[in-house]
């Protein structure tokens, strides 16, 4: 018989091997230990043990749910679960939707009347970094047995997002009379930047670094900028040939179009050479495609070299 429980400090191993047999059934192979979910969820001053439930089968924790309210409510009336792992086990199914059950139940209990599943790129969960794609794009869309649970407990897709990738290895930057101007007429300048201010959003993002390369003119005016994340050299979560591009804007005021502002363009392209020598091997970039730049953006990264990985939704329900 399954048993449903709180978390406890001796369940930490078998929380990375629940993970890796979760993923193995939606298609990822990863290798996350049970160290990178120590960084990620529990090393994190935020993470509340009654907030993570476990479950066992026959004495084996097979599962787990975390649970996160959201740190702006003051009572917390929004919560997430913000990863949801079921291994092998006698009946994967019958198991998911118990814990999954238990986990509403606890938010209904808890005064929670807003509920999503599902952390996306930007999210204060700390899971940012951790493989497969879990910790930027929610519930994947390849994750059958998740999504096909989530909608028969009422809860619908609001936050979808893609993720694509460029194999950097053998990038090469795209050349036009636009940047060949721009390599002429502006300059790329790295900002590594710090931490955020706010405690949460410091820690959640603790185990990266941010830098920012930014394109200014000759005048200095600042054109465009390009974001990126980072694994941090002393930390473990993430891994270290894996960039982020997390954001590339415009600066001059213009609204992105179909094109895209040459500028920006530039920030990207201009600046993948320099983490190529640093021996990045990928850069991975998340698109909420329910943004009206969405189309604009993913075109960008295809011409490129960008394809798409996975794709998949945050889900939401009211209690």
């Amino acid at each position: 018989m399954a048993l449903i429980r709180p978390f406890q400090n001796s369940d930490t191993n078998r929380l990375a091997v629940a993970w890796r047999e979760h993923w193995q059934t939606v298609g990822p192979i990863v290798s996350t230990t049970s160290a990178q979910l120590e960084q990620a969820i529990l090393d994190k001053p935020f993470f509340e043990f009654d907030h993570m439930l476990v479950i066992e089968e026959e004495g084996q924790l097979v599962g787990f749910s975390h649970l996160q309210t959201d740190p702006s409510d003051d009572p917390p009336i929004r919560a997430r679960i913000a990863s949801f792992c079921v291994g092998q086990c006698a009946d994967r199914r019958a198991s998911a939707a118990a814990l999954l059950q238990a986990s509403i139940d606890l938010s209904a209990k808890a005064g929670i009347r807003e509920f999503e599943v599902g952390t996306v790129l930007g999210d204060l969960s700390g899971l940012v970094g951790l493989e497969p794609y879990s910790g930027v794009i929610g519930i994947p869309d390849s994750d059958h047995l998740m999504v096909e649970l989530l909608t028969a407990a009422g809860f619908e897709p609001r936050t979808q997002m893609i993720a694509m990738e460029l194999d950097l290895t053998s990038f090469r930057a795209p050349v036009d009379r636009e940047l060949l101007l721009l390599r002429r007429m502006a300059t790329i300048d790295e900002r590594p930047q710090q931490l955020p201010t706010d405690w949460r959003a410091a820690c959640a993002h603790s185990h990266f670094d941010i830098t920012e390369f930014v394109v200014s003119n000759r005048t200095g005016q600042e054109l465009a900028s390009a974001t990126f994340y980072l694994s941090d050299r002393d930390a473990l979560v993430m891994d270290r040939g894996l960039l982020y591009l997390a954001n590339f804007d415009d600066l001059s005021g213009n609204p992105l179009d179909v094109d895209l502002a040459a500028e920006v363009r530039y920030a990207v392209a201009g600046s993948l050479p320099s983490m190529v020598q640093r021996r990045f091997h990928t850069v991975r970039a998340i698109i909420n495609s329910g943004k009206p730049s969405a189309p604009a953006r993913i075109d960008f990264l295809t011409r490129l070299g960008f394809h798409h990985v996975a794709a998949g939704s945050a889900y939401h329900r009211t209690l």
